[in-house]
């Protein structure tokens, strides 16, 4: 995992341990940066297009045309990506991208409403599938599992389709196991494949292990305050807990992650209201795991888990 101000980075390792610090070939502040699961390099994007930079920052390839942007694979190698023939276009189409900006295309997809970014939200080579959420200005429609050799839809779930707890989320563990959904006030975790609800939440799940077993949740106290929470839902065991001056003045919270690649540790940033006056407000980053105390390992004016 990585942190990252401006052009300046410094890794940990996932017990805590710092590894190094390195500087950026690029600046950071200008788009997204997109960390592979095992750290091991960054697709940093940019005004003209994206470039891969290595742990320590150093330029690793420069990418060209319109496959970036897109979500790494479990192989820390590939990514999967949505390329749209417009931003307003309804159809998508998917490509997997390899070593060297070489592609290919799995299938075409339809459902996509005026929105930006890719729909891919998991990309696993190794398990042959990707899983794609189509949506209409911000709000999940649908989730599609897509088989990468072939582009064949191996099963769809709709957000009309059922009246249950479950419902199509975008909080989706890595592992492509559970799914967590819900507002401010509840929450659940449900198994992806059988729709089952398998836990409740006191409050909106922000994010989710690789392995699913751990929720970030944003909780609501009335009147007008809010928090965050780390739980383990097999458990009940809350984890981890926080409240900023924003948050306690009644600004919804943000935060990024990264998860540990088949396992249940986050690293987790807090992130400062950017339009808000709260100075003492700081982006902390943390390391919250089960069976261990959760622990700061750093804060910051700006925000930077990568």
């Amino acid at each position: 995992m990585g942190t990252g101000t401006l052009s300046a980075l410094s890794v940990y390792d996932w017990d805590g341990h710092l590894i190094g610090h390195g500087t950026s070939a690029v600046p950071l502040e200008c788009c997204t940066v997109v960390q592979s699961p095992d750290g091991a390099v960054l697709e940093v994007g940019t005004s003209t297009g994206a470039v891969v930079l290595g742990r320590f920052g150093n330029l690793v390839q420069n990418l060209t045309g319109p496959l970036v942007g897109g979500v790494w694979a479990e192989d820390d190698v590939h990514s999967c990506v949505i390329d749209q023939d417009g931003r307003d276009s309804a159809e998508g189409n998917l490509y997997v991208v390899g070593p060297g900006s070489q592609s290919r295309k799995v299938a075409t997809l339809s459902g996509f409403g005026p929105h930006e970014g890719t729909g891919v939200l998991i990309c696993n080579v190794a398990g042959n599938f990707a899983l794609v959420a189509t949506n209409f200005i911000g709000t999940v429609e649908a989730l599609i599992k897509i088989r990468l050799s072939d582009g064949t839809t191996v099963w769809e779930q709709k957000a009309g389709a059922s009246t249950a707890a479950c419902f199509p989320s975008q909080v989706i563990s890595q592992g492509g196991t559970y799914e967590a959904s819900g507002s401010t006030g509840q929450g659940v975790v449900c198994d992806l494949a059988t729709g089952r609800v398998v836990a409740r939440l006191q409050g909106e799940p922000l994010a989710i292990s690789w392995a699913g077993h751990v929720v970030i949740e944003s909780l609501s106290t009335p009147p007008n305050s809010f928090s965050l929470e780390a739980v383990d839902w097999r458990t009940g065991t809350v984890l981890w807990r926080n409240q900023s001056a924003s948050e306690r003045n009644g600004l919804v919270p943000e935060v990024q992650a990264q998860d540990e690649p088949n396992a249940d540790a986050i690293a987790l940033t807090t992130v400062p209201n950017p339009g808000a006056d709260f100075s003492q407000d700081l982006a902390e980053l943390w390391l919250i795991r089960p069976g261990y105390a959760a622990f700061e390992l750093s804060s910051q004016a700006e925000p930077g888990v990568l």
